[in-house]
């Protein structure tokens, strides 16, 4: 049985002017093909990451086996050297062992997940950015404090999304997003950079019952949310 647990509730603010704050979500998958840590966090989260570990079970850094990091963002990389016992890293379509052994994977082809079991994979999910990856799992919620709907006891279909999704008020709501956004070398122009993240998004609500976002806390899909459309302004 595979048991999701959210190690630290990230955040997203406006600080003083020019500047934002942010701290991602970071969460850990443990289950019968060992332990998995999901955007270990920047250079700064490493003690309280280490902490957060040793709170759930897992004493030291070198008994998680795999490192996930959904996309290349500093949030999300920051603390891969904590783990250099760790037997795979992926960040973004990068798959890379021990002794610069890189595996190769078509994340582009979606219909094609990396799987590590039956119920642990990762698929290619372009967004805003365009090598992003998601964490599929079949598994249980580890209860959290500011988890807004019921836990479920029994197994889910779980995504861990990075910034596929910001948050649970992201997936309520219309996407609102100014084509400037994009860089203009995604997958060619903007519109296609948009177009390309709506249909992620899309397939994470239809294949999952529950998501962690890049930020806050996990939600349950609605169905409200995949007729939600998004719109662009011009």
């Amino acid at each position: 049985m595979l048991e999701v647990t959210l190690l630290r509730e990230g955040f997203e603010e406006n600080a003083e002017e020019g500047y934002v704050r942010r701290q991602c979500n970071t969460v850990l998958v443990r289950g019968p093909c060992g332990n998995m840590v999901i955007n270990p966090g920047s250079p700064w989260d490493g003690p309280a990451l280490v902490e957060a570990l040793k709170n759930h079970g897992v004493a030291d850094p070198s008994h998680i086996k795999y490192v996930v990091c959904t996309d290349g963002r500093a949030t999300h990389v920051g603390c891969l050297s904590l783990f250099s016992k760790a037997e795979m890293i992926i960040v973004g379509h990068d798959i890379q062992k021990p002794g610069n052994v890189f595996i190769q994977h078509d994340f582009m082809d979606d219909s094609v997940p990396f799987e590590f079991d039956e119920n642990l994979s990762v698929i290619g999910t372009p967004g805003l950015m365009d090598q992003q990856v998601t964490v599929f799992v079949k598994g249980i919620i580890t209860p959290h404090d500011s988890l807004g709907d019921e836990v479920p006891k029994t197994p889910v279909s779980i995504a861990i999304t990075g910034s596929i999704f910001a948050d649970e008020e992201d997936a309520a709501r219309t996407g609102v997003f100014h084509g400037s956004y994009f860089p203009t070398d995604f997958r060619g122009d903007a519109n296609s950079g948009l177009s390309i993240w709506r249909k992620s998004r899309d397939r994470l609500l239809e294949k999952s019952e529950w998501i962690f976002p890049a930020f806050g806390c996990a939600f349950k899909v609605k169905p409200e949310f995949s007729k939600t459309p998004c719109v662009e302004l011009a």
